[in-house]
């Protein structure tokens, strides 16, 4: 009982005092749910699963401390042959974050340093500087195969307005400028809940999971439930994977994951039909290589869900290498125009995106 009034309280801590909702994604990454086409709902048996369903935390069979970092920039090719004083800085994004997790609870604290608003000048490019720090609380518990999962995200936004990375010497001003220096502005807080289901065999999982749970009243500070917001927000996946171990209970050198999730459903601008496959070559139970593969797309109409048409659409390639302790993880997005022979728009980019792990 002292636990649970432990837990409420914290979680009545993440919804205190806010004001307005940060437009900027303010989640917890996770470099191989974006790798495989930003599936996950129905992945589980990794120590970020649960950032997208929090049912998944259940089958985590030991507790963990894990400290992750990641940096992420897009690449904008019609930036190297316009006059971009620094085309190989766009808009860089690092984060940190330390992950407690046993198999019912878990907590993750994470700091993230973003530039945004981008505006090139002579010699120069002027942005805004971004901190967020963040704090979730996950909650899971389960019967057997069937697991349910909720989660507390909350934080608040600093910025520094109109800060300049010089075309002489970008990297010391991007650490100058992005770690050294005050952040004084407000810029907001965030606060979002979300619950998820999963069930899950050895070879096959079905997930359901709703993004934002509760919204908050910003007359009154409380927590409101909308049934158009869980709904704009629910995704279902399905995922098959081929067991690590044979029935020796020996090591398999290979394992194959694919996943297939319907993201936002009643949200007619997000709604996404997203797909992935990982290809595991596993060493020993702590070397192993992962090729990872993904595709996901904007699906404006629901009745149409399941029918690929390339618009809006984007493919994922990423390459994961566990060393003992450490993981390393890279990320390429790359839209469907860089396959077509058409002419670059400035606006067109890709991703990439690369992370490492320690588990302790």
């Amino acid at each position: 009982m002292v636990k649970l009034r432990k837990v409420m309280l914290l979680l009545a801590l993440l919804g205190l005092s806010v004001p307005q909702v940060y437009a900027y994604a303010e989640s917890f990454q996770n470099l191989r749910s974006r790798s495989m086409g930003s599936t996950g709902i129905a992945l589980s048996h990794t120590f970020d699963s649960f950032y997208v369903n929090p049912a998944s935390l259940f089958f985590q069979e030991e507790g963990l401390f894990v400290v992750h970092g990641s940096y992420a920039d897009s690449v904008v090719p019609a930036a190297y042959v316009s006059a971009d004083p620094l085309p190989l800085i766009q808009s860089p994004e690092n984060s940190i974050s330390a992950l407690f997790s046993s198999r019912f609870l878990a907590l993750s604290i994470g700091l993230d340093f973003i530039l945004a608003n981008r505006e090139p000048h002579v010699g120069y490019v002027q942005y805004d500087a971004l901190n967020l720090s963040k704090l979730q609380l996950n909650l899971a518990y389960g019967w057997g195969n069937l697991a349910v999962g909720f989660s507390a995200r909350g934080g608040n936004v600093l910025k520094r307005p109109s800060i300049n990375i010089s075309q002489d010497s970008p990297i010391t001003d991007y650490l100058k400028n992005t770690y050294l220096e005050r952040y004084h502005v407000s810029d907001g807080q965030f606060f979002t809940t979300s619950a998820g289901l999963l069930v899950s065999y050895q070879w096959v999982s079905i997930g359901v999971v709703s993004q934002s749970l509760f919204e908050m009243d910003y007359q009154t500070n409380e927590l409101v439930l909308e049934a158009s917001t869980v709904l704009d927000t629910l995704g279902i996946g399905m995922a098959v994977s081929t067991p690590l171990y044979d029935r020796n209970n020996e090591l398999n050198l290979f394992a194959l994951s694919a996943a297939f999730d319907i993201a936002n459903i009643g949200d007619d601008l997000l709604r996404s039909l997203r797909l992935g496959m990982e290809f595991k070559i596993q060493l020993s139970p702590d070397y192993s290589v992962e090729v990872r593969l993904g595709y996901r797309e904007r699906r404006s109409s629901l009745s149409s869900i399941l029918v690929l048409d390339g618009d809006e659409g984007c493919t994922t390639y990423g390459l994961g290498v566990r060393l003992d302790k450490f993981e390393l993880q890279a990320v390429l997005e790359l839209p469907l125009v860089f396959y077509v022979g058409t002419i670059l728009e400035p606006q067109d980019a890709y991703a990439v995106k690369l992370g490492i792990s320690m588990v302790l």
